[in-house]
């Protein structure tokens, strides 16, 4: 789950997302992986959280709901024309103020596949790129100057499109009678600005129950398997993994607010496979348990036969492929009530 709160990337259960780390996952690591995702709260990204051209993957396939919150994303590129472009683009994002910056001279912001915009504000320092290249909804737009030339180039789509109104461009952009398409149980239409956006409040978005804990093996803090378990047939609800740095954790326990087992343990992988192409963090396992597992620390092919000796002192080396001994300790397991946890600040509500 990384940087989401909370979760599983489906429309029922999305990813939700309250911090800049959240959304530099989303439109890189997984931005192809077709996930669904929402704003818990305003997000802006500063210079230091740039997205680079070269981080996003091909292609991109994911949807995101605002929920009426403002999202502004960095982006630079220095090779190509385009921000986001050269690739399929295939994603949604909705009911939000969202701002899309620019770092270069390059001129477009997008430019193949298909972006559809619903339900947003958009302002943008960039162009876009022709009318089949993004589907808006009941929108709006506005250029804003570039936040590192301050130069006046003009936000343009390319050729004339519907629904979206160009606010910059209308003598009286307040008059209500031009957002008469606008849905108002998600847009304030008053006449007194531009259409704004409401901020909506759902439970399940904003509030999570958790358990929260620190794992420590011989008072070190440590890296190991979490899971919660329904207290009755052990049904697996979630899981997640301890930080290596301070061993602290924190499992989404879904909709459970009684008792729940959570385990602490150690990945202990599969057995080891010949000719496989086993990459970094990979665990494999003698057959005959020795009380180690063996964690892949340098890629590679492992070689056509299973190893005759399994060291605990030193690497074990197969093919390409080698992997670090390390001990397998006693799991743990405690029955205890999951915490409703508010999604921004992370506190109990």
């Amino acid at each position: 789950m990384g940087a989401y709160v909370k979760g599983k990337g489906t429309e029922t259960e999305p990813y939700v997302i309250n911090s800049v780390a959240g959304i530099k996952q989303l439109f890189t690591t997984d931005a192809n992986k077709g996930i669904y995702a929402v704003l818990a709260c305003d997000v802006e990204m500063s210079e230091s959280d740039r997205i680079v051209y070269s981080d996003l993957p091909n292609p991109i396939v994911f949807t995101l709901d605002c929920l009426g919150h403002k999202l502004k994303i960095l982006t630079t590129n220095t090779s190509t024309a385009y921000g986001m472009g050269g690739f399929d683009c295939n994603f949604t994002i909705k009911n939000g103020e969202v701002t899309f910056d620019r770092a270069n001279t390059y001129a477009r912001l997008f430019e193949s596949g298909r972006l559809t915009v619903v339900n947003v504000i958009l302002y943008s320092n960039r162009s876009t790129n022709s009318a089949n290249t993004i589907k808006f909804i009941n929108s709006i737009s506005k250029f804003v100057a570039d936040s590192t030339t301050g130069s006046s180039n003009s936000f343009s789509i390319g050729v004339t499109v519907s629904g979206l109104t160009r606010v910059d461009t209308l003598s009286n952009p307040y008059d209500p009678a031009i957002y008469s398409s606008f849905d108002k149980s998600i847009w304030v239409v008053d006449g007194n600005s531009y259409p704004r956006l409401i901020p909506r409040t759902i439970p399940y978005i904003t509030q999570f129950w958790a358990v929260k804990g620190i794992v420590k093996v011989g008072g070190v803090p440590a890296k190991r398997r979490i899971t919660a378990h329904h207290p009755v047939d052990f049904y697996l609800i979630s899981e997640t993994e301890s930080n290596e740095v301070d061993g602290a954790y924190s499992i989404d326990c879904g909709g459970y607010t009684d008792h729940v087992y959570v385990i602490h343990s150690d990945k202990y992988g599969n057995k080891f496979s010949a000719n496989k192409s086993y990459v970094v963090g990979d665990v494999i396992h003698p057959s005959s348990p020795n009380g180690y597992r063996y964690v892949c620390g340098i890629a590679g092919i492992s070689a056509s036969t299973a190893p005759a000796d399994w060291p605990i002192n030193s690497a074990l080396v197969s093919g390409g492929a080698s992997f670090d001994p390390k001990p397998v300790y006693s799991p743990c397991a405690h029955m205890v009530t999951p915490v409703l946890y508010d999604s921004v600040t992370g506190l109990p509500v």
